[in-house]
């Protein structure tokens, strides 16, 4: 019976000499994992800052395309405005000599007819 003994100890080492190098493989294998893991997320908190970083610079860039469409708008509204004020200034001028020379030509037509009446 102490023989039998002997040799199931001897076996249970053995299995457990076994269990503990399986188990170090897969401590090992674990740690492994695990700095991987922890690669993996650093590379995600990197690629995020960047994709936040180009997110922040797109808006930007759409902000300033946006602001210059709307500056150029303005620019051109203004232009046409002068434009228009330029017009409005022509056609007054000519509105006011075309009214001086329609009441000089009536001075003319009133001078002249007062002419004829004094002939008559």
């Amino acid at each position: 019976g102490n023989a039998r003994a002997i040799k199931q100890v001897e076996r249970l080492e053995a299995e457990l000499e076994v269990y503990e190098v399986k188990n170090s493989s897969l401590q090992k294998q674990i740690e492994q994992i695990n700095v991987r893991l922890r690669q993996a997320l650093e590379g995600r908190a990197v690629l995020s800052q960047k994709e936040k970083a180009l997110q922040e610079k797109l808006d930007s860039d759409e902000t300033k395309q946006r602001l210059e469409e709307e500056k150029k708008k303005e620019e051109q509204q203004k232009s046409e405005e002068q434009a228009l004020r330029e017009q409005v200034t022509e056609l007054q001028e000519k509105r006011r000599s075309r009214a001086r020379s329609a009441e000089r030509a009536l001075k003319d037509q009133q001078r002249q007819l007062g002419e004829l009446k004094k002939q008559q």
